[in-house]
């Protein structure tokens, strides 16, 4: 990869109230000149889409910093066969009970029905010239009964049709490769790595 001399520094702010992401972002996208500072967001999600409620996020935060880059995300699981379950619901899914309950739950559910699954993420960057970018990460797949491994959330559920593997049994750089939120942080590197160098 070939790098002009001077790069430009950007500085953005994670509209989020999860302090991982922080340094989440900042691994992937380590080659570049960005320093990230966490913004603690709650806002209410009321968007029907991952979109709009990533849009939601960044500009409840945006409205504060206005001469600030600042990014948001939504993610989740969706499951066709069970349209009414999940999707930009899938955080607030029966959020009393544990993962493992839910997992179970879900399968249940699925009985005689079609597991077709996908995950969405999708990334949502204001500038500071009040330019909206999106950046949109989908792995598709279908759900399994739990191999409880190494991951979170729905993904011991959750097999990846590009991996061939559990999402839960696969290593960071395999989920880096194949997740939607992988997939969602790469095209906002190659951005900013374009804006960067123009």
């Amino acid at each position: 990869m070939v790098y002009n001399k001077v790069m430009k520094k950007i500085k953005i702010i994670l509209a989020s109230s999860n302090k991982g992401k922080v340094l989440e972002f900042s691994k992937a996208l380590k080659d570049l000149k960005i320093s990230f500072t966490l913004f603690d967001v709650e806002v209410e999600e009321t968007g029907d889409t991952f979109q709009k409620n990533a849009y939601l996020k960044a500009m409840s935060v945006h409205k504060l910093f206005p001469n600030d880059y600042v990014l948001a995300d939504d993610s989740g699981l969706t499951i066709p066969s069970l349209p009414d379950v999940l999707g930009v619901h899938s955080k607030r899914f029966k959020e009393e009970l544990s993962y493992f309950e839910k997992h179970k739950i879900i399968n249940e559910m699925l009985e005689n029905k079609d597991r077709n699954a996908y995950f969405t993420t999708v990334l949502c960057l204001i500038t500071p010239q009040n330019e909206v970018k999106y950046f949109k990460g989908v792995a598709k797949g279908y759900i399994i009964e739990p191999i409880y491994a190494n991951g979170f959330g729905y993904d011991p559920i959750f097999f990846s049709n590009e991996a061939q593997k559990a999402f839960s049994s696969l290593s960071l750089k395999e989920k880096n490769k194949y997740s939607h939120r992988g997939k969602a942080i790469q095209k906002l590197y190659n951005y900013l790595l374009e804006f960067q160098n123009a």
